[in-house]
């Protein structure tokens, strides 16, 4: 395996070619878009289980009729995901884009009876939470974007950075594909993937846009 600082150079190649020639062809673009919506949903989902975590529910100091329906919808979001998965897989193969789908109108219509069971207090509470658990990956989201007011040319370096994650987890899927990489090795370059993704975005903001990200999530949990 190559070391950290290597990973981070090869890292870098990948964020510079999406720089200089963006996604390059239009089916490419259609797999990135997609990539970012898997993204999304997959943030989503682990929102989601921030909110019925046992920390954050002490900390929100819900009331045990609220964690029994928070829990209750959290339960059904994982049935209604399953069944999604099982219909957009035809002879073995996921239809990916459908099941994207799914799971972000299940994740919309969960969130809007979750939320219904929590005081503005809580909610508030429960985003700054949400906001320490992602770190710097907070500023994937549009709405922690425009919180904090990137620029164009910030939201577009996100965009690059997000690119060259896409484009190595790929050629790493495509590797194990292959046997060329061993399950332990997939994971470790995965894992450096994730940690020079990180690396890339805290260069994005300005010394008081961070400021700001640490304000918005608040006092650290109990």
């Amino acid at each position: 395996m190559m070391g950290c600082n290597a990973f981070r150079c090869v890292f870098s190649a990948a964020l510079l070619a999406c720089f200089f020639s963006g996604v390059a062809s239009h089916g490419e673009a259609e797999a990135f878009s997609l990539y970012q919506r898997k993204m999304a949903v997959k943030r989503q989902y682990e929102r989601f289980e921030i909110l019925i975590s046992a920390p954050v529910l002490r900390e929100l100091k819900v009331s045990e009729l609220q964690k029994q329906n928070l829990v209750r919808v959290y339960a059904g979001l994982q049935r209604e995901l399953k069944v999604g998965r099982q219909q957009a897989t035809y002879q073995g193969v996921l239809d990916e884009e459908a099941f994207v789908a799914y799971a972000e109108r299940m994740h919309s219509v969960s969130w809007m009876e979750m939320e219904t069971f929590l005081s503005p207090d809580q909610l508030q509470r429960y985003a700054q939470s949400c906001i320490q658990k992602a770190g710097i990956e907070a500023i994937l989201e549009p709405s922690l974007q425009a919180a904090l007011g990137l620029s164009e040319a910030q939201k577009a370096k996100v965009t690059q950075i997000e690119s060259a994650r896409f484009r190595l987890e790929r050629a790493l899927a495509d590797k194990r594909r292959k046997a060329q990489l061993s399950a332990r090795s997939f994971h470790e370059a995965s894992q450096q993937v994730e940690q020079s993704m990180r690396d890339s975005l805290w260069s994005v903001l300005t010394p008081g846009q961070l400021e700001k990200l640490k304000s918005l999530g608040g006092s650290p949990l109990e």
